[in-house]
């Protein structure tokens, strides 16, 4: 059950991610803007490793199984996706926008989606004015958003979304 409750809000990242790989780069801005959500996802996604990596063995407060992790990796796409940058204004503004408690985000987890869609937003149209160029892959601006948005994941890796 775990797992669905990850995938339903994962959904539409994964879809995103598919469109990345559909041709031609042209077209409507929503196709164009979906694709670069799918590589802001796919820069951050290496960050659940790390997150995992952390679970598994002994670098974090809390303590996951090999079968944990592979429940919640939905969840980690996009709460990693938010990153340290998103956990920081949830942190501040959680509570006093929803009324619930803010020590798990599974509480507020729509608010929390809602904050890394908007993280997200400015990042993915960038990438999508970089991908209509052929060479996007080489394009020195996308290595750069895309690192940005890797070390913002892995900054997050140690926050505890599950709760404490």
């Amino acid at each position: 059950m775990l797992f669905l409750l990850g995938l339903v809000p994962a959904l539409p990242l994964l879809v995103c991610i598919v469109l990345l790989w559909r041709k031609p780069a042209e077209g409507p801005l929503a196709l164009r803007l979906a694709r670069g959500l799918g590589l802001c996802t796919l820069c951050a996604a290496p960050a659940i490793l790390v997150q995992d990596g952390l679970l598994l063995f002994g670098g974090s407060s809390s303590s996951f199984g090999v079968v944990e992790c592979l429940r919640v990796w939905p969840f980690q796409l996009w709460v990693l996706l938010g990153g340290g940058v998103v956990q920081q204004v949830f942190e501040e503004y959680a509570k006093s926008i929803t009324g619930h408690r803010q020590s798990t985000m599974m509480d507020n987890w729509h608010l929390y989606y809602g904050f890394t869609l908007l993280w997200a937003l400015p990042w993915s149209a960038l990438f999508a004015s970089r991908l209509r160029n052929p060479a996007w892959r080489r394009d020195r601006v996308v290595w750069i958003v895309a690192a940005v948005l890797l070390i913002n994941a892995v900054a997050g890796a140690r926050w505890p979304w599950w709760g404490t």
